[in-house]
């Protein structure tokens, strides 16, 4: 028997819409004169070979990606996973580029789709990719990451200067901040967990070490870095603990200039004495603030370095 096959993709599966024979696979479009240039000789039944439209959609998928097209890519490899559920590049990049190309207003929950998508990766990458070749898949996904967390970061920070002073608008920035760097966190405990890959895993959750901008919790963050690198777990540790100590340290300074305020005040005249009393009260606030963040952070530090948390 006869079947058209299309030039574009291989697929067997062309059909007649209107005046024209449509490849269901990719798409292609033939006039009828062209269409019957196309026909060929095939034995027993037609089976349906997708293999060619699946190369098409990722060659459109790459081509998209190399333009900085997200929503091309997006829809590209959405059509590229439904011919294949099992190749990690369709799978992992339908969700990333989706996410690229989300609102700001979308941002933390397409942030939270990208995290969870993590782990199903790393596992079509070990069913589906070449043990030598699964190191540089890795690689390739934490730069990925890295790039649309910092393009997110850019995003969400921008928008909080221009209403920071709307109610509400830096705890949306935190929360914002937070899902961006917890795709990086998601992927490097992935990656090592999955591959015991250190480089990749690493400079994943190095990247969240910039606290002030993920807002994540320093133990439960150094402790995931101790697991690939102690002594990278303990330098993180005592980064996020020199924050604490500057932080302790200009509490007391306050507390300081409070007292100093008050009793300086204070020393004018009786009518200035609430005055007194305010600076004291404030500056034994400021005080017991400092001394408790100092405890803490010491405390923290020689807890960790015991191995106690």
């Amino acid at each position: 028997m006869k079947a058209i096959v299309c030039e574009m993709c291989s697929s067997h599966d062309v059909v007649k819409d209107g005046e024209f024979y449509v490849c269901q696979s990719c798409g292609t479009k033939y006039t009828v004169e062209n269409a019957k240039k196309l026909m060929v000789e095939v034995e027993g039944s037609v089976k349906v070979d997708q293999s060619g439209a699946l190369n098409n959609y990722l060659t459109l998928a790459r081509q998209a990606k190399q333009e900085g097209n997200s929503q091309n890519a997006a829809q590209y490899y959405e059509l590229a996973k439904t011919l294949d559920g099992k190749n990690w590049e369709s799978y992992f990049y339908s969700v990333y580029y989706r996410a690229a190309s989300a609102r700001l207003i979308d941002m933390t929950g397409e942030c939270s789709k990208v995290a969870n998508c993590i782990p199903n990766t790393m596992a079509l990458i070990k069913s589906g990719v070449p043990a030598g070749q699964q190191q540089a898949v890795c690689t390739e996904i934490a730069g990925a990451l890295r790039n649309l967390r910092s393009a997110f970061i850019d995003t969400a920070r921008n928008h909080y200067l221009k209403f920071s002073t709307v109610d509400g608008a830096s705890a949306e920035f935190k929360q914002r901040s937070m899902a961006a760097y917890n795709m990086e966190y998601a992927a490097g405990n992935a990656i090592y967990n999955s591959f015991r890959f250190k480089e990749p895993a690493l400079s994943l959750l190095k990247d969240c070490t910039n606290y002030p901008e993920s807002h994540m919790d320093a133990v439960q963050l150094s402790k995931a870095i101790s697991v690939i690198d102690p002594e990278a777990g303990q330098e993180s540790l005592n980064k996020q603990a020199k924050r604490g100590i500057r932080n302790s340290i200009m509490y007391l300074i306050f507390a300081v200039i409070f007292i100093v305020a008050g009793f300086v005040i204070g020393g004018m005249g009786e009518q200035f004495n609430i005055v007194k009393w305010m600076g004291i009260g404030f500056g034994i606030f400021f005080a017991l603030w400092g001394a408790i963040g100092l405890i803490a952070t010491f405390a923290t530090k020689k807890n960790f370095k015991e191995g106690k948390l």
